[in-house]
């Protein structure tokens, strides 16, 4: 069944998905809503859990759908995650997903890119995963050209976690030089941004600053194999 982004917000929360993330999730998904064949395969870089590949289960049919754990994340139990779904779905680590070369047909991340040192290695694997007509969505404010972005390095390195805040130029030559076609744009914001005085102040410092940094600074890529027009 086809929805829209809006439907896909209230179908989520009736299924008890009310992951913070979710608004942003659902701008990524807006772009393939209803050009989703059945037989796909779906991808999600940087799984962290199964909420995210739960969201797609409700936006649209596919095949199968695989979550990638970065070793960066060193996750437990990744491989008993949880999801409320028949549709197959399955986790595997990093050094796993080269099996599926070729295979891709969608793939998605979201705040990915400043984990990684080398953009360069993440985009051939990328262009190596996806089919021929494969498309890659991935989602990113926690940029070079974001000025809010040293309170997040703060972050990242009290939790010992690394921090590489690539421009936008860096993310688009890395992806063009292995042969994408690279597009960008605004995220777009189908929800409200839900206030959390704990989370903004930290995260943050005021809502002012939340909405310029996830409004104005919140970049989606598109970068595209081959032909078709998934947009």
């Amino acid at each position: 069944m086809t929805v829209d982004v809006k439907d896909l917000l209230e179908r989520a929360h009736a299924h008890g998905l009310g992951d913070g993330f979710l608004p942003f999730w659902a701008g990524m998904l807006a772009e393939v809503l209803g050009k989703v064949a059945p037989s796909a395969f779906v991808l999600e870089f940087g799984s962290t859990g199964p909420n995210f590949l739960q969201l797609v289960n409700l936006a649209f049919p596919y095949r199968s759908a695989l979550g990638v754990v970065l070793d960066v994340d060193k996750m437990e139990h990744f491989t008993t995650w949880p999801m409320k779904t028949a549709t197959p779905c399955r986790f595997v680590g990093e050094s796993a997903v080269a099996l599926e070369a070729g295979s891709v047909d969608f793939a998605f991340s979201h705040e990915v890119f400043s984990l990684l040192p080398d953009l360069k290695a993440h985009a051939t694997l990328a262009w190596r995963l996806l089919s021929n007509s494969g498309v890659y969505y991935a989602a990113i404010g926690w940029h070079g050209d974001n000025p809010h972005t040293a309170r997040q390095a703060k972050l990242r390195l009290e939790k010992g976690l690394p921090f590489h805040p690539h421009t936008l130029d860096v993310i688009a030559q890395a992806f063009h030089a292995v042969g994408f076609e690279v597009g960008f744009k605004r995220l777009p914001m189908p929800y409200f941004m839900v206030y959390d005085p704990n989370l903004v102040s930290r995260r943050f410092g005021t809502a002012t600053e939340m909405i310029s940094c996830l409004q104005d600074h919140k970049i989606l890529f598109s970068f595209r194999k081959g032909g078709g027009d998934h947009r």
